[in-house]
């Protein structure tokens, strides 16, 4: 065989392999879980084709009794024929006839499995129209927006007690990725033919889609319903029906872009998983693609939006407009049409003058349901309205009474994208620069000052705050699978009980540190040796002076601080270098948990973080940075092949060929094998999950005033000890507990993998900066600041 053969045929495996890579990849995420559906009642919307067809398929082969809501007896019956082929139980396989383009269709439909079942365990709002032009339904809506989420909207708050009476009912809605390109939804205009776009269009039903599941989320959460998630998703860019209205574009589109679509299979997989999964349990109003938790747009967390979006009802009033900073009188407003308009006037933050007297307690309790703001009117009223107090809030709310929902929003957008994602300062003159690029049309005649813009970001929720250090961990997805594996790991611990919980940690201070905040003389900031001339300070001072610095080491339990030693660094009576007792002070750590454990009949856990030290690694396996001869004492040492001979090159080779996990020994993994404790090491930077980090901040906290200014570093460590010593349990309590679930609500748990201890070590190491003197210190002080410190903070802002 020639060369030129043998190097096509070469060309050619390559390319089959990277096809098959690139299909694979194409394919997206799997839903693998072995979960069985028997006994559950489900219900999927246009199930009789594409991935909707591959959802009730699925759904039935494990078990469960599945409702196909189809437009057409027909089209069902031969998709029903096609899945009892494939193995599905065709006794439960149910067609109801479903047009989600008709109110009073649906209606009927939800009238009849209401007389089927009691009870749902899964609504999957699957269906979905792309109309090539402008079309009205039967209701008078635009047909995108009244089938893909009108239509679904109904049926959902129709079908919802059947699913709130299921142990643990899951609502699903199939929306898209293009909801990232959506505008803003204006329910005015919605269903209007002027500007008509069908993509827009369907981004805008897709955006919609999202924002259901997140306000249905927050509607459950405030009733007390926490049986029903609801959650929505992207599947994947398949191959569907949906674009069957554009034609001969449609043709075209799929012959062109087949190899780079999902099947109908793989488009289902995410459908399933947010159906199924156990992963998902008690997660609801998060946004899903590929089996795993993503970020919706920022459009789909605009609240007030969302809460818009739930009240929007065609053929009435659907204006987005805000009666913040309003008063309103309402004559008759105690039954009837006067007491929706009293609802409404209150939802939309007006303030009312109402008699009260006329009705009933349970009346006046439903109108205060969203806000204070009704006030009883007096018996004879005076000629106008009482004046609004010019309270900070008051005056916050007036200036943001005057824009547009629009335009707040388009402001916050605005704020995201330029400065907070560009990582660039903001400051008000540059916003106020480019009022042109926020602000709405409609509001274009308000004038725009920085004085009026810090009024307006105070009132959306903007505060100027120091910084955290380290946010933008949260917003990359391996961080957050390390995260992930971390409250895995503490789940499942806790969930089998019997345990004894620690947290280890060290930290150092200098008697000079102080708060971050606090009172001080800005004439003095201003003239300072004026001062000092006058018998007075240069004012208030961050730190005094740095001073003799001292290292501690101490753990955390239910019942305090366990452990405590202080190294007073550089002293000749604490020998010198405290690493060098790490070791012995860490073994003390394991026998005394050890103790207590065995003594309760517990399981002892140590909790720590991922500094250099706790990761030190037994006889470490050589990288190619390393010089020959380190590699070659390593190899030999292992009793493997290294002659004399070999090059620096050769000894990589043999390296590259072991597994690093097979031999990097930690030696705290180690040691805790030795004593039987489990090691369970904390994300990078997020503080939130240690404990002893609360801890710390208590004793600084403390150290402000225990220490005065002439206390040299052996009264300091008697004064910390002491007070770690005498430090009350049930505080400590409180910092483990509010440890156990943070994030958990906000989908921490769906970012997928296990990592092994050098995968979480290799994570620390990429965004670890030992330069950060304490890197959570805004944390602790904003979380446990008392009362009175609470205000003077305010105060600054």
């Amino acid at each position: 065989m020639s060369d030129c053969s043998c190097t096509s045929i070469a060309l050619l495996a390559i390319g089959a392999i990277g096809l098959y890579l690139l299909r694979k990849y194409f394919k997206g995420g799997q839903f693998t879980e072995a979960v069985s559906a028997r006994g559950k009642v489900a219900v999927v919307t246009g199930g009789n084709t594409g991935i909707g067809l591959e959802t009730v398929k699925d759904l039935n082969l494990r078990g469960a009794k599945v409702y196909m809501l189809c437009r057409s007896e027909q089209r069902a019956s031969a998709a029903k024929s096609e899945l009892v082929k494939a193995g599905c139980d065709s006794s439960r396989l149910i067609y109801v006839n479903c047009d989600l383009s008709s109110m009073e269709n649906v209606r009927k439909c939800a009238a009849r499995l209401s007389q089927l079942q009691s009870s749902i365990d899964i609504l999957i709002n699957n269906a979905g129209v792309w109309a090539g032009a402008y079309e009205q339904t039967k209701d008078g809506h635009e047909i995108t927006w009244g089938t893909n989420h009108l239509g679904h909207f109904l049926l959902t708050e129709l079908l919802l007690p059947l699913v709130e009476k299921a142990p643990e009912g899951r609502i699903v809605n199939v929306a898209s990725l293009v909801h990232y390109q959506s505008a803003a939804i204006d329910l005015a205009k919605i269903d209007s033919k002027d500007g008509f776009d069908t993509s827009m269009a369907y981004n805008k039903s897709k955006l919609a889609n999202v924002m259901h599941a997140r306000e249905l989320t927050r509607r459950l959460k405030s009733k007390g319903k926490t049986t029903v998630t609801v959650n929505s998703l992207h599947p994947g860019v398949i191959a569907t029906e949906l674009l069957r209205n554009l034609g001969v574009g449609y043709k075209i589109f799929q012959i062109v872009f087949a190899f780079f679509m999902k099947s109908w299979k793989d488009g289902a997989q995410t459908s399933l998983y947010c159906a199924l999964s156990s992963e998902v349990k008690g997660v609801s109003g998060l946004y899903f693609s590929d089996c795993a938790s993503k970020v919706a747009a920022p459009l789909a967390h605009d609240d007030l939006a969302c809460k818009q979006l739930n009240y929007f009802k065609g053929g009435q009033f659907t204006e987005a407009v805000s009666a913040i900073g309003k008063v309103a009188v309402v004559t008759g407003g105690n039954t009837g049409i006067g007491l929706e308009t009293v609802r409404e006037f209150n939802r939309r933050g007006a303030k009312l003058n109402i008699d009260l007297s006329t009705i009933s307690k349970k009346t006046a309790s439903s109108v205060r349901l969203h806000s204070t703001a009704v006030v009883p009117l007096n018996r004879f009223p005076p000629c106008g309205p009482p004046p609004l107090k010019r309270t900070k809030r008051a005056e916050q709310e007036r200036i943001k009474g005057r824009f547009s929902e629009e335009t707040i929003q388009q402001l916050r957008r605005f704020v995201h994208v330029q400065f907070f994602a560009q990582y660039k300062r903001v400051t008000l003159k540059k916003i106020c620069d480019r009022s042109n690029e926020w602000i709405d049309p409609k509001d274009k005649d308000i004038s725009i000052s920085p004085s009026i813009l810090r009024l307006l970001l105070h009132a959306i929720n903007f505060s100027f705050v120091k910084l955290q250090y380290r946010s933008n961990i949260y917003m990359n997805d391996y961080y957050c699978r390390v995260q992930s594996h971390f409250l895995r790991t503490m789940v499942a611990i806790r969930e089998a009980g019997n345990h004894l919980i620690w947290s280890v940690d060290e930290t150092w201070v200098h008697k000079g540190m102080r708060p971050s905040y606090g009172w001080n003389d800005m004439e003095a900031a201003k003239a300072p040796l004026t001062f000092i001339k006058n018998g007075m300070t240069a004012g208030n001072s961050r730190q005094w002076e740095k001073g003799e610095r001292l290292v501690i080491v101490a753990c955390l339990s239910e019942e305090g601080f366990r452990c405590p030693v202080i190294w007073r660094t550089g002293k000749k009576d604490d020998g010198g270098d405290y690493h060098k007792e790490m070791d012995s002070k860490l073994k003390g750590v394991f026998k005394e948990l050890v103790a207590e454990a065995d003594e309760k009949s517990l399981k002892p856990i140590l909790l720590m973080d991922n500094a250099s030290y706790h990761s030190r690694v037994i006889n470490k396996m050589p990288t190619q940075s390393d010089r020959k001869a380190v590699m070659a004492d390593w190899l030999k040492a292992h009793d493997m092949q290294c002659p004399d001979g070999w090059k620096k090159r050769d000894m990589v080779e043999a390296l590259k060929k072991l597994n690093r996990k097979d031999y990097n020994k930690y030696v705290v993994d180690t040691m805790g094998e030795q004593y039987g404790v489990q090691v369970v090491r904390t994300p990078p930077y997020m503080a939130e999950y240690a404990p002893i980090e609360f801890g710390w901040s208590a004793m600084k906290r403390a150290q402000h005033d225990l220490i005065t200014h002439t206390d040299d570093g052996k009264v300091i460590r008697a004064k910390l000890l002491e007070w770690m010593n005498s430090y009350p349990a049930e505080k400590c309590k409180k910092y483990m507990d509010h440890c156990k679930g943070k994030r958990i609500e906000e989908g921490a748990l769906t970012f997928c993998p296990s990592l092994s201890t050098e995968e979480i070590v290799a994570a620390s190491d990429e965004i670890m900066d030992e330069a950060d003197p304490q890197p959570v210190e805004d944390l602790e002080e904003l979380l446990y600041m008392s009362d009175d410190e609470e205000e003077e903070y305010s105060e600054l802002l």
